[in-house]
């Protein structure tokens, strides 16, 4: 650690904590108002020991590897919260999420209790004024994949996110996704399927074949009033115009004969 003027700068070099290594730097500054900061990198962290003494979240089982940039503001630990900016990412191996049963919910719509085995999960955030948000995580599951995006409030200690599992598509199964909503205080989230982004996702699918159906015959309709043949790599507007200029070029023609 060294200390200059009011700020300290801490070099961690192999600090030991919930079962992983951080390695970075951590500041500490209070020469005009209080703020803290840091670049870290965690290997093989317990998440799930982290996350109950950080957030008081017991759901979420695995060891992370990832770093995170941060900078917070203020005289207090909730004014620091509440103001924390930054950027990370996280990456997991195999890992437990209790409370509830993906493949459940998946074949019966039921989100009430169990548990959900994941094979990786990737995830990539950036903060501003307290809030978390993250847009691209991506996790393996034995028989399904899964998506989400959303908020996670770490001043107000809430949490807005939609989880998307899709079971992977087999002999039984379409590629069915039900959109799972997860949202209110850290303490009691509530948990709950988003059936009418799932009916519109599910249906997208049937919606465009039926579309690629109507725009085919109609193509073919046209074909066959118009008299079209479209060469290989020429598409139905292309023959349309070609059609046309050479009726004009032979109507042009005829004038000069």
């Amino acid at each position: 650690m060294t200390l200059d003027r009011a700020r300290a700068v801490f070099e961690l070099r192999e600090l030991r904590a919930y079962d992983g290594l951080i390695t970075g730097q951590f500041v500490a500054n209070n020469r005009s108002g209080l703020s803290v900061g840091g670049t870290l990198k965690v290997s093989d962290l317990n998440l799930e020991r982290f996350l109950t003494d950080a957030a008081g979240i017991t759901r979420f089982a695995a060891a992370g590897n990832g770093e995170v940039e941060f900078l917070g503001v203020g005289n207090s630990v909730d004014a620091i919260m509440r103001s924390l900016s930054g950027k990370g990412s996280l990456r997991t191996g195999r890992g437990v999420i209790s409370g509830i049963d993906l493949d459940r919910l998946m074949r019966a719509g039921d989100v009430t209790g169990g548990t959900t085995i994941f094979d990786t999960m990737t995830a990539s955030f950036t903060m501003a004024d307290g809030n978390l948000i993250n847009q691209d995580l991506a996790m393996k599951l034995p028989l399904a994949r899964a998506s989400g995006q959303g908020r996670i409030g770490l001043g107000a200690r809430d949490i807005d996110y939609l989880f998307t599992p899709v079971l992977l598509e087999g002999e039984n199964t379409r590629g069915l996704a039900i959109p799972v909503r997860i949202e209110g205080p850290w303490a009691n989230p509530r948990i709950k399927p988003d059936l009418e982004k799932a009916v519109r996702m599910n249906l997208k699918a049937e919606r465009d074949k039926l579309e690629q159906e109507a725009k085919d015959r109609l193509e073919r309709e046209l074909q066959e009033r118009l008299d079209l043949a479209p060469q290989e790599g020429q598409n139905l507007e292309d023959a349309l115009r070609q059609k046309i200029e050479d009726k004009a070029a032979r109507q042009l023609r005829k004038l000069f004969e």
